[in-house]
Parts: structure tokens; C-alpha cells; sequence
């Protein structure tokens, strides 16, 4: 894979790694704090190279050396509902810095 990034309403996408990847994760480094940055992808094969991913949304920057990794204290538990009917999904975790959650 080859990783793209750029600042937050700039139109210059910058490789964050020196050689593909095959990993499914890879940490970008030398990141400005507090700025926000967003990232893309790209598949690489024999064949040649993908169109890049959807880009992703900002993401800031912040050094959190005193933060605690998210924990659900209740965790999502299984549900089960009629055809057509709403369902009400709960969970909650903690962490520091708080953490949000999206569904």
C-alpha cells in the first residue's frame, strides 16, 4: 500500500511512506501538533496502482502523554427485534481523553 497525506485544506498530497506497505496499518510520522491532517491509500500490485481511497476526515494532531486507552465499562450486548421495528443499541466506555463514539 502507499500512504498519502496532507494538511487540512491544502491540495498537496505528500507519501508518508518510503516503500509499500503490505501491512494494514502503518503509523505517519513527522506530523505537526495541532495541526489536522487527512490521509488516503492506494493498493499496489503487479498490475499497477489503484485510484486512492476515500480521503479521510481531519484528524488533529494532539500529544496525549498522560491518556488512557478507551475501555467499554458496559459493553454492547446482543439485541433482537421484529422486521421493520427500531432497535436501541447502548454501550459506554472511558478513557482519557474522553472518548466519542460513532455509530
Amino acid at each position: 500500500y502507499i500512504v498519502e497525506r496532507r494538511e487540512k485544506n491544502s491540495n498537496v498530497w505528500i507519501r508518508a511512506n518510503d516503500y509499500n506497505t503490505p501491512d494494514l496499518e502503518y503509523t505517519v510520522i513527522n506530523l505537526t501538533e495541532n495541526h489536522e491532517y487527512e490521509f488516503r491509500v492506494f493498493a499496489v500490485n503487479a498490475a499497477g496502482k489503484s485510484d486512492p481511497s476515500n480521503t479521510t476526515m481531519p484528524t488533529k494532531v494532539t500529544d496525549t502523554p498522560d491518556g488512557s486507552r478507551p475501555e467499554f465499562v458496559r459493553p454492547l450486548s446482543n439485541k433482537s427485534c421484529n422486521l421493520k421495528k427500531p432497535v436501541t443499541l447502548e454501550c459506554e466506555g472511558f478513557g482519557k481523553p474522553y472518548p466519542t463514539a460513532r455509530w
